[in-house]
């Protein structure tokens, strides 16, 4: 498969699941944005297993600039987490988790679906990576600097929802600036 289809494929298959919540399941755009949150967190688990896997096989000693993403996460989703506050002024951020990982749709609580398949992707993104065909000739240092690069603008984006959170959209535009922004910034980054 062609960059090309792998970018799309993937613009579309992060698109699925908040738009299948939305529509079908009736999430309000906490429960998407708290999964995408713990998707994020996945997808951090994944760089740093990466990074290990990637640094061991080159035999590159640990390098404290891979140390730099982890704050960088922590701020956003703090940031996250603000704006849901001020989008949902009456919500306890715990009780919405316990909810969201509760909810049941055909009898089952999603949570016992949703980590599963959130581990099943990264586990699928971080053994992807190991089987790379160019994994010797991937620069560690190019590698770090690209994901903090994704990692700041993940921070400018968090910013920029933090003050729309203030501006009170209805939740259907929201999910459409969300999705936008999510396509627009795995486009962006995998056209390097």
């Amino acid at each position: 498969m062609n960059a090309d289809k792998t970018v799309w494929l993937k613009i579309v298959s992060d698109s699925i699941i908040p738009l299948l919540g939305f529509f079908l399941w009736d999430w309000s755009i906490y429960f998407i944005v708290l999964f995408l949150c713990l998707d994020l967190i996945s997808h951090e688990l994944v760089y740093h297993l990466n990074f290990n896997f990637l640094r061991k096989f080159q035999n590159h000693s640990f390098s404290k600039g891979s140390l730099l993403s982890l704050p960088l996460v922590l701020i956003s989703l703090a940031i996250i987490q603000f704006s849901l506050l001020v989008l949902y002024s009456e919500s306890n951020p715990l009780k919405e988790l316990i909810e969201f990982l509760s909810y049941e749709d055909m009898g089952i609580a999603q949570g016992y679906i949703l980590i599963p398949l959130i581990g099943l992707m990264a586990f699928q993104e971080m053994k992807l990576f190991q089987m790379r065909r160019d994994i010797n000739t991937i620069n560690i240092d190019i590698f770090i600097k690209a994901h903090i690069k994704k990692r700041l603008i993940l921070l400018i984006c968090t910013l920029v929802g933090l003050g729309l959170a203030y501006v009170q959209l209805p939740e259907i535009m929201i999910l459409v600036l969300i999705i936008l922004t999510m396509s627009a910034l795995q486009f962006l980054l995998s056209s390097r």
